[in-house]
């Protein structure tokens, strides 16, 4: 039993030194910190409770927030920095009062007046909070899946979201309400615990891998607002046309918003904004889709691409893999790659439109 504590303490330095290098002092870092705090406090009192005294009070009330922490810790790996909300914090600082008055008040619990009843209604609502706040965390992944994400982002969120899914069914699910002397009853705080330490490390290797792939901040509300193109995102619009005139640039197979985004020295959310408002397209991966089609349809219709491959012009574009360049091609031009080039070399290729 003492050897989980000397782990956990272990896990939990290790990845706050790898995690703090990825991340500086961000808002996900330090949710982290809380959150493996809390963990770690969880697995003191669960593995040495009463050999430790009072201390094992201190260590149940930090405990008492792992679950509200694992949800702003699923927030914070699934969602831009600045589209983090407040209210979620406010909810996980009620639970942490409702936890303090959990673990001091408890000796009261059992007493028959209004002492005992406000006590065992505050233990009621931190339970019920805390299971809440657990399928909400299941979610947080699942909610931003969508086919325009890349490949290495949705497959981060399917794997999270399953790791998690699995820990939620073993260590709560298949625990809670276990009948007295069943293999659940007799092993069901080790099981708890093993729970937690893997957790621990999965929570670990979740923050370490957004530390090396962050998402791009948005300009959160302020992004989203709808409305006629300023001179300023007019501006910045002519400027990434001519950056993206650069085929290196272009056809670089990994390219993301936060790349051209540096290029421009903008930040994210007013790249955003010049591509929707300034160039009227809804996203950037539609507009780098476009250009790259456009080139594709160039090299296609040129006898000096004649000898090469379909395939081989989808990658010189910039595309992955066959599949998504005849989606997009496709998309663009209602024919496939093959029968454009076929076309082309019995009649002139069609102008253009610009993005």
């Amino acid at each position: 039993m003492f050897l989980v504590p000397i782990l956990a303490a272990l896990f939990t330095l290790t990845f706050l030194a790898l995690t703090r290098r990825q991340l500086g002092q961000g808002l996900l870092f330090w949710i982290w910190t809380g959150f493996t705090l809390a963990l770690f406090s969880f697995l003191i009192e669960q593995t040495l409770g009463p050999a430790i005294g009072p201390a094992a009070i201190v260590f149940g009330v930090l405990g008492s927030v792992t679950c509200g922490l694992s949800w702003l810790l699923a927030r914070a790996l699934f969602r831009p920095a600045d589209q983090m909300e407040i209210w979620p914090f406010i909810v996980v600082g009620g639970m942490f009062v409702t936890g303090v008055v959990v673990v001091f008040a408890k000796p009261w619990a059992s007493d028959a007046g209004l002492v005992g009843q406000c006590i065992r209604m505050s233990g009621n609502a931190h339970s019920l909070a805390s299971s809440t706040v657990l399928l909400l965390a299941l979610v947080e992944g699942l909610a931003g899946l969508r086919k325009s994400l890349p490949k290495e982002e949705a497959r981060f969120r399917i794997v999270f979201t399953t790791v998690y899914g699995i820990m939620l069914l073993a260590g709560v699910v298949w625990l809670r309400g276990a009948m007295a002397g069943s293999f659940t009853d007799v092993w069901g705080d080790y099981i708890r615990m093993v729970c937690a330490l893997a957790a621990l490390f999965g929570g670990g290797l979740a923050v370490w891998y957004r530390g090396r792939h962050p998402l791009p901040e948005t300009g959160g509300r302020k992004a989203r607002k709808k409305g006629p193109a300023s001179a300023e995102d007019e501006a910045l619009a002519v400027r990434i046309q001519a950056i993206l005139a650069d085929e290196a640039f272009l056809t670089r197979s990994d390219l993301k918003l936060a790349d051209l985004a540096k290029r421009l020295g903008e930040a994210d959310y007013k790249v955003t904004r010049a591509i929707t408002a300034g160039l009227g397209v809804s996203n950037f991966n539609r507009l780098i889709n476009h250009r790259r089609i456009e080139l594709a349809r160039q090299r296609l219709a040129m006898p000096e691409f004649s000898h090469l491959p379909v395939l081989t012009i989808a990658l010189d574009c910039g595309f992955g893999s066959i599949g998504p360049f005849n989606r997009a091609f496709r998309a663009e031009t209602g024919m496939t790659p093959t029968d454009y080039r076929r076309q082309s070399t019995r009649a002139e290729m069609t102008p253009l439109s610009s993005a």
